[in-house]
């Protein structure tokens, strides 16, 4: 239905309705609309996913940044006066839609018809009889008709997207009851059978000659609908792709020290999509296969002291001692695209269930650390057959509990490009493989885990082998748990759970309310950009200040308000600012500089390391001054935010 992500940005509503995220301002028919910080903040929210249907809950945390025991009426006060001054009727709302038992949506105006189209995991089906067609939107529980929106209750949403799930098969009356109501078929007294028969009268069904749902005599229902949801276009496909392949490197920069990724793409698998990454602003593309020899050599030399590069290389050749890339290869980090992201099942006709019973994972968790496995093979006797195996192989003993491929492949007697062999082995031992390591468990989540490693409020990195630290998809596992407020780093050397914060008595409110005053300090100075060393200095009377925990405890906190804040880097130190601003280190400089007009070279360096903690070498400062449109004097050692104000100074 259409969205205004860009929060710099006017929201266009329609063209009736308006905000204005910059000064929390609403216009409507081209009148001011006098909207309360909080109404304005519910129906921003809203705009933000047109069509979305939010719970209460999830819409008074997204709007208020914490849950309250009274948020439902709070809420539905907050809507009722947002209705008023819309000039909405409930029962017949233009822009705010209540979803009946559950919460609100925010639609367009009723004149606006978007095509059929379903959000993720939605499916679109056609009329077993005729050419009626039904859209079942799980994500936005929103169910169309031919195009029109029915208002089905939260029973009976919940009655037809069972039945939708499985086309054409035959549930039981218990099922259906236990999936939609939550009680058995007799405990809820058959009111199965009332909600199927208002959700029948809502689809324009009938009992004798069904469309949609058939009763299946003394049993249940089953769902009659074609499937016809489209398939994603490959180009859609390709975008999704990019889209994650950019997540991927975007970690790998943010848990890597050096200012070099390198990408060894043997054969170009990625050649065709490289240029189409999304990468960090300070992020620049070497490609050896399209500059050649030189220009790369000339771009690695050329690379500033605030950029990162990610060296994307084809070439089929092992990097040697005489190779011109040898030394920059021995500092640099390597990256390798995560390409399969779910466990790895074995075959069905591989091995059968009854030949080994289930493995349940175990309860402790070991780790192999510098094993030296003895290899896997099936004892062989000679029976005329070249080949035949005539007694099961004997399976070594795994002691651990999680494997890096390498170690796991070597454990199974093959090497890890011998896919069959591994999935057989794993099912064999009870493990889960995936792309870089294998864990104990049949079906396990990687990221839990992971996770069931993190127990207790504080977790030291020593108590974790190295390989598993040096692992992509734990590397990944922290990322994503650090960026969504469920791990976070205590110091260098060691993490913080939820437990931790609990005993610290630090709430989710608490974390984002430390970015929004950061925010509200930078602007305050007028800068936009801040470090952890500066707020130290210059507010030090924040609420979180006062634990007097580590800079990188409070780095991860504003790196877990992401839809708030955007991050660089420059020498070692991470820098911060509102999202929409470019995060190279010359744009933190030249916005410095902008506050003072001018100031001298040596002023600019002492500046930075007194109050931000970045420490740059003078030499290092003038190159990135020179790569940004600020101007840099020699002859006077002064920097100055544009030549012409050179020019001024000087006259």
């Amino acid at each position: 239905m259409g969205a205004l992500v860009n929060n710099n940005q006017i929201i266009r509503i329609d063209s009736n309705l308006l905000l204005d995220p910059t000064m929390c301002d609403a216009y409507m028919d081209g009148s001011y609309l006098c909207l309360t910080p909080n109404e304005f903040n519910i129906l921003f929210c809203m705009a933000q996913k047109p069509g979305h249907a939010f719970s209460r809950q999830e819409l008074f945390v997204a709007a208020f940044g914490h849950d309250d025991s009274k948020s439902h009426r709070v809420l539905d006060s907050h809507i009722k006066n947002i209705r008023k001054k819309l000039k909405e009727d409930a029962r017949n709302a233009r822009w705010l839609k209540g979803v009946h038992g559950y919460g609100y949506r925010l639609d367009f105006a009723s004149g606006f018809e978007p095509e059929v189209c379903v959000g993720e995991g939605g499916r679109v089906f056609r009329s077993a009889h005729g050419d009626r067609v039904l859209a079942v939107d799980p994500e936005n529980r929103i169910v169309q008709l031919d195009g029109e929106e029915l208002a089905l209750t939260p029973i009976e949403y919940g009655v037809l997207n069972a039945l939708a799930n499985k086309p054409g098969v035959e549930i039981s009356n218990e099922e259906l009851s236990q999936i939609s109501i939550g009680v058995g078929f007799a405990e809820s007294n058959r009111a199965l059978a009332s909600h199927v028969k208002n959700l029948r009268k809502k689809l324009g069904d009938k009992v004798k000659n069904p469309l949609w749902i058939k009763t299946v005599h003394g049993f249940g229902y089953r769902f009659l609908g074609v499937d016809e949801t489209p398939e994603p276009h490959e180009e859609q496909i390709l975008d999704d792709s990019i889209v994650e392949l950019s997540e991927q490197l975007q970690m790998a920069f943010d848990t890597t020290s050096g200012s070099i990724l390198l990408w060894h793409d043997v054969g170009g698998a990625y050649a065709d999509v490289v240029e189409r990454l999304f990468l960090p602003d300070d992020v620049v593309l070497i490609r050896e296969d399209v500059a050649g020899k030189f220009d790369t050599i000339r771009a690695v030399n050329e690379l500033g002291f605030d950029e990162r590069a990610l060296f994307y290389r084809s070439s089929p050749c092992v990097v040697d001692a005489n190779d011109w890339f040898a030394d920059v290869e021995a500092s640099a980090e390597s990256f390798v695209p995560e390409t399969q992201s779910d466990p790895v099942e074995a075959r069905e006709n591989v091995i059968e269930d009854d030949e080994c019973g289930p493995a349940a994972a175990a309860p402790r968790v070991a780790v192999a650390e510098d094993v030296h496995p003895r290899p896997f093979h099936g004892e062989r006797v000679d029976t005329g057959s070249e080949g035949v195996m005539a007694s099961e192989p004997t399976l070594p003993k795994l002691d651990e509990d999680w494997y890096l491929l390498s170690q796991f492949a070597e454990l199974a007697g093959c090497s890890p490009d011998e896919t069959l062999k591994l999935e057989l082995f794993a099912y064999q031992t009870g493990f889960t493989l995936y792309a870089d390591c294998a864990c104990r468990g049949r079906g396990v989540s990687q990221t839990d885990f992971y996770l069931s490693l993190m127990r207790g409020a504080i977790v030291e990195h020593d108590s974790l082998p190295q390989s598993m630290l040096n692992c992509m998809s734990f590397k990944n596992m922290v990322y994503r748990a650090i960026r969504s407020g469920d791990l976070l780093d205590y110091d260098e050397s060691s993490w913080i759970t939820r437990d931790g914060l609990d005993e610290l008595d630090i709430r989710d409110a608490d974390l984002r309310s430390f970015a929004l005053d950061a925010i509200e300090r930078g602007a305050d100075d007028d800068t936009p950009y801040f470090t952890v060393p500066w707020l130290r200095r210059c507010a030090s009377e924040l609420p979180l200040l006062e634990y007097g925990l580590s800079d990188a405890f409070y780095e991860s906190v504003l790196l877990s308000q992401e839809d708030l804040l955007g991050h660089g880097n420059l020498v070692g130190i991470k820098l911060f600012a509102p999202r929409g601003h470019p995060m190279k280190g010359r744009d933190f400089i030249q916005a410095v500089v902008g506050r003072e007009i001018s100031i001298d070279i040596g002023d600019l360096v002492d500046l930075l390391s007194e109050e931000y903690g970045v420490v740059v070498p003078r030499a290092q400062l003038i190159q990135i001054i020179r790569k940004s449109d600020l101007f840099y004097s020699s002859a006077s050692e002064r920097v100055f935010v544009s030549h012409d104000q050179f020019v001024l100074e000087v006259e």
